[in-house]
């Protein structure tokens, strides 16, 4: 049976050292990924490798995410999946996991929370209250410091031939407070019974694109993926998309593309191919 896995964290404008940095931490998740895929399917595998990114204060999501005007951090992540549909998870504060808030959505009658009433939700799951400041987020903050990439995601193909995606997000940093990032909607992150994908970057230019979608949409309408793929990264810039996105194919295909400095990301599937890009423009 086919599987794949692929997984970033986040396109922007990274230095060397930052890329670097990555290249272990990341092929280590790979490797942990592969093996919870194998035996407990592509949720679980999806659901764990946002856990390991949020719970890394050098990745912005979960612990280390950005500091909004008001000076509260605000988490946002979503999940979807053909038969369950998609579920999120918004501007939560003081949450160690966002993604397990939105796994305990999916597949509930209304799926989608935000602001308070996510938080409080969180809470009623048993999310402990959750300190998600880092020093070198505070740094940035009190410099009036904002950013507009830098988001985890992982999408993943299991033996069963279950789709699932994922993506997490700390936002841009000194944003106007409440701000809905696009993980909030199928722009961040969107699966198909043909293709699984999650998008980094600048969440309004990815929001205005709405390219995931659109990718998914003209797969199932019968063009070749290489053809829906191409045109879709090209029409991403052309409509002033800043960023990336990832995806992983019914057929264990494993998709990636950027037009930021940098990219950090890595996947591999069963026929043994593996992938993984840091590279400096």
């Amino acid at each position: 049976m086919t599987w794949a896995l692929i997984l970033h964290g986040g396109a922007g404008d990274y230095e060397a050292d930052q890329l670097r940095y990555s290249v272990a931490f990341l092929e280590e998740l790979r490797q942990e990924l592969i093996e919870v895929l194998l035996k407990k399917g592509a949720r679980e595998a999806v659901v764990l490798g946002l856990q390991r990114l949020e719970d890394h204060p050098q990745y912005n999501a979960g612990t280390g995410g950005n500091l909004q005007a008001d000076g509260v951090i605000r988490l946002t992540a979503s999940l979807m999946s053909k038969d369950m549909g998609f579920a999120s998870a918004s501007n939560l504060e003081q949450v160690q996991y966002p993604s397990l808030v939105a796994n305990q959505l999916l597949g509930q009658k209304f799926p989608n929370l935000m602001g308070t009433q996510a938080t409080l939700f969180a809470r009623e799951q048993g999310h402990a209250t959750h300190q998600n400041i880092t020093e070198p987020r505070l740094k940035r903050y009190l410099a009036r410091l904002s950013g507009v990439y830098s988001t985890v995601g992982v999408c993943a193909l299991d033996e069963d031939g279950v789709l699932f995606s994922g993506t997490s997000t700390g936002g841009v940093g000194w944003e106007t407070p409440g701000r809905m990032s696009d993980v909030a909607t199928p722009c961040g992150t969107y699966c198909s019974d043909k293709i699984a994908l999650s998008a980094t970057g600048k969440g309004e230019t990815i929001l205005n694109s709405a390219i995931l979608p659109k990718l998914a949409g003209l797969l199932d309408y019968g063009i070749e993926l290489h053809k829906a793929w191409d045109y879709s990264c090209l029409e991403f810039s052309r409509l002033g998309g800043d960023g990336g996105f990832i995806g992983v194919t019914q057929a264990a295909d494993m998709l990636s593309w950027h037009n930021t400095k940098g990219m950090r990301f890595t996947g591999a599937n069963s026929f043994g191919k593996i992938v993984g890009h840091w590279r400096l423009l």
